[in-house]
């Protein structure tokens, strides 16, 4: 039955730390990839679901809601000067797309910058031992 289930985007359990790192380095990934395109919004989305979870001395959910509040307060200040800078640009669709579009892209990028941060400073992402261990792929980085 369990291998009907895909686990890709599903929450981490704590207690299981390599699957919680596995899945967690396969958000980033998937992210990362997405950087530039339509689908960065949904795949940080699912990095920052996949992450919110309370671990005892990982106080991830406090530091994601916070991040997001500042992020949301940035985007409306940014909507605020456009509509005073543009008045005619907020209402005119082709426009007000194209800044929604700019703003969605900075907005996911700067939350995706601030989750890997977040992940990095609690050791919470893969290490190249952990992937050989876990039979994920891996790239060897030669030092030149």
């Amino acid at each position: 039955m369990d291998e009907l289930i895909d686990n890709t985007d599903r929450g981490v359990r704590t207690s299981d730390k390599l699957t919680y790192r596995i899945v967690l380095q396969n958000k980033v990934n998937a992210a990362l990839d997405a950087l530039g395109t339509i689908y960065l919004g949904g795949r940080v989305v699912s990095l920052r679901t996949g992450m919110l979870f309370d671990m005892s001395g990982v106080p991830f959910r406090t530091k994601i809601n916070k991040n997001l509040k500042w992020l949301k307060f940035e985007r409306k200040v940014k909507v605020g000067v456009i509509k005073r800078v543009h008045p005619g640009h907020w209402e005119h669709m082709g426009k007000r797309r194209f800044y929604e579009l700019t703003l969605d892209e900075e907005f996911y990028t700067e939350e995706l910058e601030f989750l890997i941060d977040l992940l990095a400073t609690h050791d919470a992402l893969m290490q190249p031992k952990g992937y050989v261990e876990s039979g994920e792929d891996t790239e060897l980085i030669k030092d030149e």
